[in-house]
Order: C-alpha cells, then structure tokens, then sequence
C-alpha cells in the first residue's frame, strides 16, 4: 500500500463527517415557506399583543429568545401551545397549519434553521430544541433567510468521497 492512501482515507472520512455533524446543527424540520406563511399570519393576528416582529409589545416576545424554544422543548409543545391558545382574543381558532406556520415562524425567530423538510404534527415531537439547534438572533429579521446554507455540507461530503476515491486510486495502482 502506499504511504499516502492511508491519510487520504483519513481525510475523506474526516470530511464525510463533518458534512454530517455540520447538517445535522442548528436545522430543524420547518421550511422557508412555512416560516414566511408564519409572518403573514403573525401580522395579521399576533402582531397586536406580541408587537412588530415579535418584540416589544405587552405579550410576552417570541423574538430573539432561545430560552422560549427551550422552555417547550418540541416543537410539538410550543404548536400544541399556538393552537389551543393562540390568538389569545379567540383561542383554538388557528387552523394546524396556521399554528404549524406560527411555530416554525418563531423557530426561525430565534435562530433553528428550516432544512427544507415541512414541520407536521406528526414529526413536530422529533423537532427538539436544546443549544446546539437554537442561537438567537442578535437582531429582528425582517426577512427570512434564502435557503442555501446547504452548501458547506454538500461540499464537505463531495470532498470526502473525492478523498476516499483518491485513496482507492492509488492503492490500486500500486498494488
């Protein structure tokens, strides 16, 4: 074998992995599109008691604070929380996938990122929120990120399966 193949294998597992921790942190189940349905929704029946973009109004604010995510744990907890009591002039009237919109809105408020797949009632328990998924913002969003943050993993995991084929090039040819 030569004396090269072996640290190219290394190299290509080491970026496989890291395209793996690296998709896996701070994403979530939710998607822009849901988060976007979220502001609209937010704007016209949140906005009132929550203020603009979540922040400084007489409700509590749902912007910029991990420690909310945290405190329900799920996103489960916190959809269950926006559809039995949310507006709070007329609980339980959100439609699921109003209060689905609504939760993954304040995901992305407070820093998870959508990873493209739709938040459900079936999936939201899988959703948890602890620190490696939340970071809060340092400023209120006025619009949602674009998806594409994809990118690095993508690129980590190319590189690694380009190391490993490299290796296995080499040790054949020098077998």
């Amino acid at each position: 074998m030569r004396r090269g193949t072996i640290p190219l294998f290394i190299l290509g597992f080491a970026f496989l992995i890291a395209a793996m921790l690296s998709s896996s942190m701070g994403a979530a189940a939710y998607t822009d599109t849901q988060a976007s349905a979220g502001m609209t929704l937010f704007s016209q029946k949140c906005q009132g008691c929550h203020g603009q973009n979540g922040m400084n109004g007489r409700a509590p604010q749902l912007n910029g604070r991990a420690d909310l995510l945290t405190k329900y744990g799920n996103a489960a907890a916190l959809y269950e929380k926006i559809h039995t009591t949310m507006p709070r002039n007329a609980p339980g009237t959100l439609t699921e996938e109003q209060a689905l919109d609504a939760t993954a809105m304040i995901m992305s408020w407070n820093g998870v990122k959508a990873d493209g797949t739709a938040l459900t009632t079936a999936n939201a328990a899988s959703v948890k929120f602890d620190s490696s998924t939340t970071a809060a913002p340092t400023t209120a969003p006025t619009q949602l990120p674009k998806t594409g943050d994809g990118m690095l993993p993508f690129g980590l995991a190319i590189a690694g399966m380009a190391s490993i084929a490299a290796a296995i090039v080499l040790r054949r040819r020098s077998a």
